[in-house]
């Protein structure tokens, strides 16, 4: 697989200037108990979350953007939902998404991007860059663009384009006990260009 941004001339800095923030989510909460997310084929949806929020700011960062990772394996922080997303004002972010994975019943799969039930036209538009890019890379079926009361979002500046995103279904009988790393690899070069895409806009 061809990644547009991983072969790039280091010269062209397309996105200096630009905050990246990036959600990891699950992990530390105001729950006394980790919360690992989903779980399929011998993995966790935050392990999978935290490999792709990496792995984009890397990609990202070789464009030239700042990028801030929220990534909540330290159990000394403890924020709540809403207070996680009002962290993309904190760093002053361009964008902010959260990364997850989906987990059902082993046999349900595809690819989607949340927005919150008030979301904005700048929301929207950054959902669709986005959408387009995970579905081209990541290969699953694509179970559209939605909109949800979702917590992480709503703490987020309404000034700061946001969105979540549920890569592909972490449980899926198709991957026989094992998701091979690729999948990640897809999942953060698709999420990196529809965040290009839209900054670059």
């Amino acid at each position: 697989m061809k990644c547009e941004l991983c072969h790039q001339d280091t010269a062209s800095i397309v996105l200096a200037g630009k905050v990246v923030a990036l959600d990891v989510g699950h992990g530390w909460n105001t729950s006394p108990k980790w919360d690992a997310g989903a779980e399929g084929n011998g993995l966790t949806e935050y392990e999978l979350n935290r490999a792709v929020a990496y792995r984009v700011k890397q990609l990202l960062e070789s464009v030239g953007a700042r990028v801030a990772v929220f990534d909540y394996h330290d159990p000394a922080v403890r924020l709540t939902l809403r207070q996680k997303g009002a962290r993309a004002g904190d760093v002053k972010a361009d964008v902010f998404v959260s990364i997850h994975h989906n987990a059902f019943n082993g046999h349900a799969q595809g690819t989607e991007v949340l927005l919150e039930t008030a979301a904005t036209a700048e929301d929207v538009k950054l959902a669709t860059k986005i959408h387009t890019r995970l579905i081209e890379h990541v290969g699953m079926r694509d179970r559209g663009i939605k909109r949800q009361e979702l917590s992480v979002l709503r703490g987020c500046p309404t000034s700061i384009p946001a969105v979540l995103t549920e890569g592909y279904f972490i449980d899926h009988v198709s991957f026989g006990g094992s998701i091979p790393p690729e999948y990640s690899e897809r999942y953060a070069v698709g999420l990196s260009l529809g965040i290009r895409d839209y900054l670059t806009k």
